[in-house]
């Protein structure tokens, strides 16, 4: 009990093992199942000594953690009173100041999270976390760029398919189909769940001329009961026509209806929609 308690703590200190999180109470499962037994084995030996003493411990101990869970639920109701606590316990905690710049993002008070912002990244720059909320930061106030930069740090310390999801939507605000379709395609295809991700990795394959694979991919992942796979299928038909006669009037109309049937998609970062507006007048088949 005691080998399983300290060999499986010292993941959680860091000291030997590092990971994308600072803490996380599933660090904590393994050694808590360590100090239980021991902690069972000395309660065993005391009801053996005195049943009586036994139980007023086991109700004590039951009361201080129900005191303790009580207090602490009403930190765990809102992300606000969860930062405030763990600032007023740890002003120099960077997760406190990224907790309270969330809680600003989400209710749109873009300038606060900004601020928790800075001052989380004072503490510890290279906080993964942080990196994405720039990102997010970014990608309300349309600097793609600084979103790409932010993201693309983030999969340094920390590659996984939600860090891929999140470039292939920038890339894709930012008109680069080439690299929004890349990043698609490092997700693994069960991820991609939104509709709207499958619509923007098929039109992303549309505006590189794959127009044979992004036909295969929308029929077997699109909803055609939806106005936007409608017009995705259709804009798909203008195509597979203009490379069978090259005919201008049919290029001409690919990017006028491109124009004015590309629907609003959804702003993942800020869960409100995005007018999304896209320049077809380079594109080649």
């Amino acid at each position: 009990a005691f080998a399983c308690s300290v060999k499986t703590a010292m993941a959680a200190t860091k000291i030997f093992f590092n990971s994308g999180d600072l803490i996380a109470e599933r660090w904590a499962y393994f050694p808590s199942f360590g100090l239980a037994v021991i902690l069972g084995f000395l309660l065993y030996k005391t009801w053996l000594k005195s049943r009586v003493f036994a139980i007023i411990l086991v109700v004590a101990v039951f009361f201080a953690y129900s005191v303790v869970i009580i207090s602490r639920n009403r930190v765990w109701l809102s992300r606000q009173n969860l930062s405030a606590s763990m600032i007023e316990s740890a002003p120099n905690s960077v997760q406190s100041h990224y907790i309270r710049g969330i809680w600003h993002f989400d209710n749109g008070r873009t300038d606060e999270a900004k601020e928790e912002l800075k001052k989380a990244f004072s503490i510890y720059k290279d906080h993964q976390p942080l990196l994405i909320l720039r990102a997010r930061i970014a990608i309300r106030e349309k600097d793609y760029n600084i979103a790409e930069k932010a993201l693309l740090k983030s999969t340094d310390f920390h590659s996984e398919a939600s860090s891929y999801l999140e470039l292939a939507r920038v890339y894709f605000l930012m008109k680069n189909f080439r690299q929004a379709r890349l990043y698609y395609e490092f997700v693994p295809r069960n991820l991609i769940t939104d509709e709207s991700d499958l619509e923007m990795y098929v039109i992303s394959m549309i505006g590189t001329g794959e127009l044979d694979k992004s036909y295969q991919i929308a029929k077997k992942n699109l909803n055609m009961e939806n106005n936007s796979a409608k017009a995705i299928f259709n804009l798909i038909d203008i195509g597979f026509k203009y490379r069978e006669n090259q005919d201008p009037d049919l290029k001409n109309e690919f990017i006028h209806k491109m124009s004015i049937t590309y629907k609003i998609y959804e702003d993942y970062f800020e869960k409100r929609d995005r007018d999304v507006l896209i320049n077809y007048e380079n594109f080649e088949i």
